[in-house]
């Protein structure tokens, strides 16, 4: 079975509203900062009031959650020089 290598974060180069961030936190300690975010800030203020009931009796909503996602070279140019922008750099 062939695994992937869990991502482990090196340098920060901005950490938006995360907070409490440093080196070697893995993909699992960022989403559980964020799903916490995004609970507090609560999905119903993002999509509002969803409800829907299934075929099968159930209700449900809809959650938001965080995802990491690999961005291109280009993107992370663009963060970088505003990172520095707003630093004074």
């Amino acid at each position: 079975m062939n695994k992937t290598k869990p991502i482990v974060v090196k340098k920060w180069i901005n950490s938006g509203v995360i907070g409490k961030i440093f080196s070697q936190m893995t993909e699992v300690n960022i989403l559980d900062i964020c799903d916490t975010i995004i609970e507090d800030s609560c999905s119903r203020e993002i999509l509002g009031d969803v409800l829907f009931q299934a075929t099968n009796g159930e209700y449900y909503t809809v959650k938001v959650e965080a995802v990491i996602h690999k961005v291109s070279k280009v993107y992370a140019g663009c963060v970088i020089d505003r990172t520095k922008i707003n630093q004074g750099a």
